[in-house]
């Protein structure tokens, strides 16, 4: 009778342990969907801030655009003015040459202060947009689709070419999740001339020398044709 009651004590405490270790794994279970929740709303929310930089930023540069030209056209006009003054013989004519070229180089100045706040302003939503697409390649990272990852620290290079963590993070997605060393070597060696003082420097130089020496004996021609190689010769 004791060995069945203990036999009896001995499965309540296991299947105690079995839920506890059950309901351990649904809370983990739940905090993991939270956390994807939480990712892919940040995800989206800098998708939607991307579109909007962008779409800002190629209004900013159209006008950028139109204030050069602007400015090129008032040049052009100061420069034709002062052709007619130098051939100019009446006073009266001179002196209104003088007042229209006096009159477009304020215009020229302002035009010019307008090029300059523009040119301002669109380095900045480069600066930003840059900025976000970092940040996007960081979100798509966690989520482990790499490719895209890759992609979206491409772009933020192409708005904002000095963030030098991009390059950073290109080479180890290249070198560890994408198999390229050619492509990890070179954003490895960017990111060092950039960032020569960062607390990775040694630990990159290191890799970088592991992927140099796996390229020297790895062999260029696949092994399956070599061996289809000398099977020919054989023959």
């Amino acid at each position: 009778m004791a060995t069945v009651q203990e036999s009896f004590e001995r499965q309540a405490i296991e299947n105690n342990v079995l839920k506890s270790r059950l309901r351990n794994l649904e809370r983990r279970a739940d905090e993991k969907d939270k956390e994807k929740a939480e990712i892919l709303k940040d995800f989206n929310q800098r998708q939607r801030q991307i579109d909007k930089l962008r779409d800002e930023n190629e209004s900013k540069l159209e006008r950028l655009v139109e204030q050069g030209k602007k400015l090129n056209d008032l040049k052009a006009e100061i420069g034709r003015l002062e052709d007619k003054l130098g051939e100019a013989i009446l006073e009266s004519e001179r002196d209104e040459f003088k007042h229209k070229i006096e009159t477009l180089k304020e215009s020229t100045n302002q035009a010019i202060q307008e090029l300059a706040k523009a040119k301002y302003l669109q380095a900045q939503y480069q600066d930003e947009l840059g900025q976000s697409y970092y940040r996007m390649g960081n979100i798509l990272f966690e989520q482990k689709n790499y490719n895209k990852a890759a992609e979206n620290y491409e772009k933020a290079l192409d708005y904002n070419p000095q963030l030098s963590y991009a390059h950073h993070n290109l080479g180890v997605i290249q070198d560890y999740y994408l198999n390229n060393n050619p492509e990890a070597l070179k954003h490895y060696k960017i990111f060092l001339q950039m960032d020569p003082q960062d607390s990775s420097v040694d630990r990159i130089r290191e890799r970088m020398v592991e992927l140099e020496l796996q390229k020297n004996l790895i062999p260029q021609n696949p092994l399956k044709l070599d061996y289809t190689e000398f099977h020919k010769k054989s023959n």
